[in-house]
């Protein structure tokens, strides 16, 4: 019994150790759980997701434990809106947006916009008939946004498969968003119905020449 107990222990401290050496410059979401300082959440970080099942107001937007190859190792986020209008009849889409987002500081991109894609892991489980936007924030400022629409990606990804997407950095590229100061790395909105599950998200090379926004 001590010796099992030694062992589990070994384990624990091996797992701690290998996600203690991800680089948070490269990876932001693996196994399903965020590398530190990056924060996984909903409403952009009013609610923070840490391994257990959580959601906005009225249930629009949940997130819970899903597997991809062992349990707990993906998040599934299910978007069912539900009363979401407020008095003047617009949505209020921060309800409707999960977030990774670094809380201590910000990340500098610059040097790779040209060489490398924001890569994740994703299982379609239900196909979106509203748009899906892919978002980046800098500085912690929601005026500083660059967005890429997902709606097609997800549609042609097979459902209940696991596939890899990578969007070029070049593709989130516009003339007023800073990379070198990126603080949201990955942010999802939609105000339709959408159920999906993620993994990793990270950033991979792409080859030279290696563009496509389509």
């Amino acid at each position: 019994m001590k010796m099992l107990k030694i062992i589990c222990m070994i384990l624990i401290l091996a797992a701690f150790q290998s996600a203690a050496a991800l680089d948070p410059n490269i990876n932001y979401l693996n196994k399903g759980s965020a590398v530190s300082p990056w924060e996984l959440g909903l409403n952009y970080g009013k609610t923070k997701y840490i391994g257990e099942s959580v959601a906005t107001v009225r249930s629009s937007l949940q997130a819970s434990p899903a597997k991809k190859s062992v349990d707990g190792d993906a998040v599934r986020f299910k978007w069912k809106p539900k009363g979401i209008k407020n008095e003047w009849g617009s949505v209020d889409s921060n309800i409707l947006t999960m977030n990774v987002t670094n809380k201590m500081k910000h990340t500098d991109l610059t040097s790779v916009i040209d060489r490398a894609a924001l890569t994740f892991d994703v299982k379609v489980n239900k196909v979106p008939k509203e748009n899906v936007e892919l978002m980046m924030e800098c500085g912690w400022d929601w005026k500083c946004r660059t967005k890429f629409p997902l709606k097609n990606a997800f549609k042609r990804a097979p459902k209940g498969k696991w596939v890899s997407i990578p969007i070029p950095l070049k593709c989130l590229a516009n003339e007023g968003f800073d990379f070198s100061k990126v603080t949201t790395i990955f942010s999802l909105q939609t105000v339709g119905k959408l159920d999906i599950e993620i993994s990793n998200i990270q950033l991979t090379g792409l080859a030279s020449g290696e563009v496509n926004c389509g």
